[in-house]
């Protein structure tokens, strides 16, 4: 199925999630507070439930690079795949996504989000992600969160900061795991800070400076309830089921 647009690199795409309480008890409460979360801070946008960040084809070296520390081996198990096959996957595709989800970060293709999932793809309007520096800096930051653990913690700190008015700058961490997990929100945020870095911050911290680890999928759709600011990205898609 060929997908209805083109994402390119440095686009977040934003999912959400349907589950069955009785079935899934965990993941049906954990998308309800997030969207329950969301929809008490005003956002108009506020169902989604999952980002990914959009990266394309991805580079050799840092696939290869990646098969020698052992970071392929979960995701050609989770596919059926030898490590082999999974390696010559990841090269011959052109449609990569980062995933933070659990219980860990992974690859997703994009033709499999589009073609099952509601979705809406938002494109930032701070950088051209299209600059082949910008873009390797970007993808590295990806591989980094690969295996990088789900932290189910964190969801309950996200409003716990708000509602205590932690400063937008600071993250309090009281239930999440550590530094070394995040969610998916956090993640593509996380991912996005170190291109800032390495552009020699010449666009802004997003969102006026927060926290990138409180992000929540809204942010990266619309605004909310009061903020004045310019909003970082752009709607170029949505789908719904």
């Amino acid at each position: 199925m060929k997908p209805s647009i083109n994402p390119r690199c440095g686009d977040v795409i934003n999912t959400i999630g349907h589950y069955n309480l009785f079935k899934n008890p965990k993941s049906w409460l954990a998308c309800r507070g997030i969207q329950l979360y969301q929809w008490a801070k005003g956002f108009k946008h506020w169902r989604a439930t999952h980002s990914r960040l959009y990266i394309g084809e991805l580079h050799g070296p840092y696939i290869e690079k990646a098969r020698q520390d052992g970071l392929l081996e979960c995701g050609a198990k989770r596919l059926g795949l030898t490590v082999q096959q999974y390696h010559m996957m990841l090269e011959s595709r052109t449609d990569w996504c980062l995933s933070m989800t659990t219980p860990h970060g992974r690859w997703d293709s994009w033709e499999e989000i589009e073609s099952e999932q509601d979705w809406s793809v938002h494109r930032p309007r701070f950088e051209d992600f299209k600059k082949e520096a910008v873009k390797l800096t970007l993808e590295q930051a990806a591989w980094s969160m690969i295996l990088r653990p789900y932290d189910q913690g964190q969801l309950i700190d996200i409003p716990f900061n708000e509602i205590f008015n932690v400063p937008r700058n600071k993250f309090v961490s009281i239930f999440d795991g550590g530094r070394a997990r995040t969610v998916c929100s956090g993640c593509v945020g996380i991912c996005f800070e170190v291109v800032r870095k390495y552009v020699g911050e010449k666009w802004d911290a997003l969102f006026r400076g927060l926290w990138p680890e409180r992000y929540a999928p809204a942010h990266f759709e619309s605004l909310p309830r009061g903020a004045k600011y310019h909003h970082p990205f752009r709607t170029i898609g949505r789908k719904k089921k």
